[in-house]
């Protein structure tokens, strides 16, 4: 992952540094800030910085050239375990409005790579010790990042029901039930528009090779003796959860 972050400076380091940060309603309105950050050295613009980046309340979508010029370090900063968004699913989502043009098959490997290996890195073995991938830590905030940058998700849940760690067994009835599966289930209301990235999920959902691996992997004895110890994130134990999961696959 940050190996892939640091290639994103070369793949993107030909663009210029803007002078001026404008959307696609015209200049930006607070000229205090933009004197702020543009003349910053990309790899010194803070999470905290982006945040105002992103949240402008006069912004209607980024330039595609600005936002691929700061797309490296928005990149270094996922990598390093900051959150330059106030919501982590909607960092990457002003890549969708790049042409194709302007993503190169160097550009998207590099996306694809990047995007499966944030995805591991929170639901299975914390390799690369970036961050530290909590149990709350959604898997569906980083299959939602994934799928509104324009990018496949289908590798990222490919990955997941293969993977043998039983934390990936754990992120998965926790987020089974939080938003698809338990009686308070509740996804997020703007995936709602779309459809395409549901389909595939209830797609992944309804495979019976799917659904047979995880019956497979949540009766593993060192799962189960996980979701008899530990609690989970919420008022909701692992067990109890668990019990949910196996229900709806049968």
């Amino acid at each position: 992952m940050a190996e892939a972050a640091e290639q994103a400076y070369q793949v993107f380091g030909a663009l210029p540094r803007p002078e001026r940060l404008r959307n696609h309603g015209g200049p930006w309105r607070d000229h205090e800030f933009e004197a702020l950050m543009c003349p910053l050295p990309l790899r010194e613009v803070s999470a905290r910085l982006f945040y105002s980046y992103f949240m402008d309340p006069s912004l209607d979508g980024h330039s595609s050239e600005e936002f691929l010029y700061f797309l490296p370090r928005i990149l270094d900063l996922l990598a390093r375990g900051a959150v330059p968004h106030i919501a982590l699913e909607l960092t990457l989502d002003d890549l969708r409005q790049c042409q194709e043009s302007m993503l190169d098959a160097t550009a998207l490997d590099l996306l694809h790579r990047f995007t499966l290996a944030y995805f591991k890195n929170l639901v299975g073995p914390n390799e690369w010790q970036a961050r530290s991938a909590k149990p709350e830590d959604d898997p569906l905030d980083v299959l939602a990042m994934t799928h509104l940058a324009g990018l496949p998700v289908q590798p990222l849940l490919d990955w997941w029901v293969a993977s043998d760690d039983i934390r990936s067994s754990q992120h998965f009835v926790q987020s089974a039930y939080w938003n698809w599966w338990g009686p308070s289930c509740s996804m997020h209301a703007f995936l709602e528009d779309e459809p395409g990235f549901l389909a595939v999920l209830q797609a992944w959902l309804a495979d019976p090779a799917v659904r047979a691996r995880w019956r497979d992997k949540l009766a593993e004895p060192a799962f189960q003796d996980l979701a008899r110890r530990e609690f989970g994130f919420g008022p909701v134990p692992i067990s109890e959860m668990l019990a949910v999961a196996l229900a709806e696959l049968g």
